[in-house]
């Protein structure tokens, strides 16, 4: 009979302040980008969030670290937290106007052409076609938002 033993090691580093910083900072912006996508995992990157804020607190990193007894958990400082939701937010925001986008581009480009002509399109000129689509719709976007986008 084989026993096989799983062994956990630790993993130690050094960071400079601002180092840790930025890692805590990353691990902060990921969990919130993937709140809701598996509650185990959530939990598992919170824990190692927790992780972190508490080294973070007993090292100095930030002026302050809150923690709320309620919840038993530790937070990044309000202001940083805030500035970072906002990165997130604006990067959802490109996100989601770079998809919008392609997707009315892909669109046109279907209705202007039949299938037999995509189907002999080579790369290079499709790609062509959808910079300068694309191209029209960031110029409207820019100037006028979505109001004048229509959607079928």
């Amino acid at each position: 009979m084989f026993m096989l033993f799983w062994v956990m090691t630790e993993i130690n580093a050094a960071f400079t302040k601002k180092e840790f910083k930025l890692l805590l900072e990353q691990v902060f912006v990921g969990s919130m980008l993937m709140l809701d996508s598996d509650e185990k995992t959530d939990e598992e990157v919170n824990a190692l969030l927790q992780k972190l804020l508490r080294l973070g607190k007993e090292k100095k990193v930030y002026q302050h670290i809150d923690y709320d007894e309620l919840l038993d958990e530790l937070f990044m400082p309000l202001e940083i937290e805030e500035a970072l939701l906002e990165k997130i937010d604006d990067y959802n925001e490109d996100i989601f106007l770079k998809s919008l986008v392609d997707e009315f581009v892909a669109r046109d480009i279907g209705t202007k052409y039949n299938p037999r002509m995509m189907a002999n399109m080579t790369e290079a000129k499709y790609m062509e076609l959808f910079s300068i689509e694309e191209e029209k719709y960031i110029q409207e976007i820019d100037t006028n938002g979505l109001k004048n986008l229509q959607f079928i």
